[in-house]
């Protein structure tokens, strides 16, 4: 306790006698101290990628079932998310850290959804927004919610891994989802759903940016993320990579949409003429 109380982390309400602060209850369980559990597992993969690396092909980081976050818990055979099902009380730790994280990484600012008002009213048969991942996500992850959770959302039980099967939306938001995966499966992914956008849908992608070059004294998350994701087979990537992506599967950028004050972005596509 007295390494916790020299850094401000809780307080000594007399000798031998501690209670929580503002920082401390930052810890909690239902907190950013959900995450621990995450990062001491990310940790162990990366502390593992020596004997990986050692004992696999290089080819075998892009199969799911094969990544080092898997390896280092003696998991071969399963993904990073069905290792996390082995043990309920972990998993629902990294679905609350997840929510805690995803509070703080902007999804509003940036597109302008507003401006497609009079578009929707034209059209009413199509969906506004389909948020592939989000309400649109497997049973294990929708039955973890309760409608009271998200309001005006109507979840959809659904696989990334198979044919969108809503056609003709007028937005498919992917949001920090790709970012999970190879390059090999982010074209598998975004292939389900190209086929079914119609001529005016816009595919959405919003993830944080690899700039171009790094800077001295830049934010440091987008670089901390990208090796973090090393061990579950994921990346973050460049815009030069995503456009590389995007011709491969008949896809064209409209538009870069930046927040301010992160490295978060949306990029807007559609499909090509």
């Amino acid at each position: 306790m007295r390494i916790l109380i020299v850094n401000g982390i809780a307080q000594e309400t007399q000798k031998d006698e501690y209670s929580h602060n503002a920082l401390s209850r930052s810890f909690l369980p239902t907190e950013f101290g959900s995450m621990t559990c995450m990062f001491v597992k990310f940790s162990r993969a990366l502390a593992a990628l020596t004997d990986y690396v050692k004992s696999h092909k290089p080819e075998g980081i892009f199969d799911l079932k094969k990544t080092p976050f898997a390896f280092s818990v003696g998991c071969e055979g399963k993904t990073y998310y069905e290792v996390y099902d082995l043990d309920p009380q972990k998993r629902t730790l990294w679905d609350i850290g997840m929510q805690k994280l995803g509070n703080h990484i902007p999804v509003i600012g940036m597109f302008p959804f507003e401006d497609l008002e009079d578009q929707v009213k034209k059209q009413p048969g199509s969906p506004f927004v389909i948020d592939v991942g989000g309400g649109r996500d497997l049973p294990i992850v929708l039955d973890s919610l309760t409608l009271d959770e998200i309001p005006g959302i109507e979840p959809m039980p659904y696989s990334i891994f198979t044919l969108q099967p809503v056609k003709n939306a007028h937005i498919y938001l992917f949001r920090h989802l790709l970012m999970d995966y190879p390059d090999t499966k982010v074209v598998e992914i975004l292939k389900n759903t190209v086929s079914v956008m119609g001529p005016e849908s816009r595919l959405i992608i919003n993830e944080m940016l690899v700039p171009d070059r790094v800077t001295v004294g830049d934010q440091q998350m987008v670089y901390l993320f990208d090796i973090m994701l090393l061990a579950m087979s994921g990346r973050e990537r460049s815009l030069s990579e995503y456009r590389r992506i995007f011709g491969g599967i008949g896809l064209e950028l409209l538009k870069e949409h930046r927040s301010e004050g992160s490295q978060t972005i949306m990029l807007e596509t559609r499909l090509k003429a």
